[in-house]
């Protein structure tokens, strides 16, 4: 590749009961293919409404991030710990 891939896949949301927002961009950038992935769920269940979730899935050298995340991402199994299963995962970068 003589140039890196400079478009951008950026999003932004809010939660205004939570006097939250945010915002996320992603770049695939000098690699042959987007290797990253990201999450953001601003409310985990109905009965979690007070808890949110928030991460970046790096592929360093590789499609692993991308390919769990595709699966997915978390589930009633993954988060037993925090309470009832999550619904409305975010989507994740695509390039």
């Amino acid at each position: 590749m003589d140039t890196p891939i400079t478009d951008k896949d950026t999003e932004i949301g809010a939660d205004p009961e939570k006097n939250m927002s945010y915002g996320l961009s992603a770049m695939q950038g000098w690699r042959s293919h987007m290797e990253d992935d990201h999450i953001q769920m601003l409310k985990l269940s109905a009965e979690l409404q007070h808890l949110s979730l928030f991460g970046v899935f790096d592929g360093h050298g590789g499609e692993m991030a991308r390919q769990r995340r595709a699966k997915g991402g978390p589930r009633a199994g993954e988060m037993e710990a925090l309470g009832p299963a999550a619904d409305g995962v975010g989507g994740g970068a695509d390039a």
